[in-house]
């Protein structure tokens, strides 16, 4: 019987409550084999592969799951991405999975040969010290008043000051140069002789640059005329005074 609409006007009969109950009782199944609201347990998991066997026939890796807290999902062997390390390592295989015996360190490189610096100087031995001047005489000193490196506190350490260059040994003094012979000596200067002129040098003061004989030009008249020849010249013979001139006669008597 259709309505209206075209639709089919037959209606569901109600179930009667015996046939509820059977339905709510029956277990409903599923495609797999399990029915609604059967638990499952999980899976077992997987046996670890075995690690490929070594050139020596050997197992090249560890994996053993001596681990206390081996199996419960998290690594726990201190290896490559485990989250803890709690246990040795390849001893948490199915969580970690197998472990390679890992490579030694590289051997670190001997260390640089350093020079080590000298000990230095550092004390406040000196009675000045800590006064806020530096008074030990080394570099920027102001003062030499104490010991080098015992005004620490003002002055900083000191190293001390290396050892001078040896020097050079001396050259060789050259010989001394030969004394020349001195040249003769000038004879002292003559005058050409004049005929008839006095000229030696007898007088105590002659050649010493000073006429002394007391004739024309002279200094001085401490000598004879003509015995300083070499400071006077030559000097000619003077002839004798005039004589005085003789009285006039007396005049006649009156």
């Amino acid at each position: 019987h259709l309505d209206r609409f075209g639709h089919s006007s037959h209606r569901l009969l109600p179930l009667s409550p015996m046939m509820s109950i059977l339905f709510a009782l029956a277990p409903l199944a599923r495609p797999d084999g399990f029915t609604l609201g059967e638990q499952r347990s999980p899976p077992p998991p997987p046996s670890p592969v075995p690690p490929p066997p070594a050139l020596d026939g050997t197992l090249a890796a560890a994996c053993s799951d001596a681990c206390p807290h081996a199996r419960d999902g998290e690594c726990d062997d201190g290896g490559h991405g485990a989250l803890y390390s709690a246990c040795d390592h390849g001893s948490d295989c199915a969580d970690c999975g197998h472990r390679f015996p890992s490579a030694p360190p590289p051997a670190s490189p001997p260390p640089a040969a350093t020079t080590s610096a000298p000990p230095s100087e550092c004390t406040d031995s000196c009675f000045h010290a800590r006064d806020g001047e530096c008074d030990d005489g080394g570099n920027g000193a102001l003062y030499s008043a104490c010991d080098h490196g015992s005004d620490c506190s003002d002055c900083g350490h000191r190293f001390p000051a290396s050892p001078p260059a040896p020097s050079s040994p001396p050259m060789p003094a050259s010989p001394p140069p030969s004394a020349s012979p001195p040249p003769p000596s000038a004879a002292p200067f003559m005058p050409p002789p004049i005929f008839g002129a006095e000229c030696h040098d007898t007088c105590y003061h002659s050649s010493d640059g000073d006429c002394d004989d007391g004739g024309d030009g002279s200094h001085y008249s401490i000598c004879e005329h003509g015995s300083d020849c070499t400071d006077c010249g030559h000097r000619l013979h003077l002839p004798p005074p005039p004589p005085p001139p003789s009285p006039p006669p007396p005049p006649p008597p009156p």
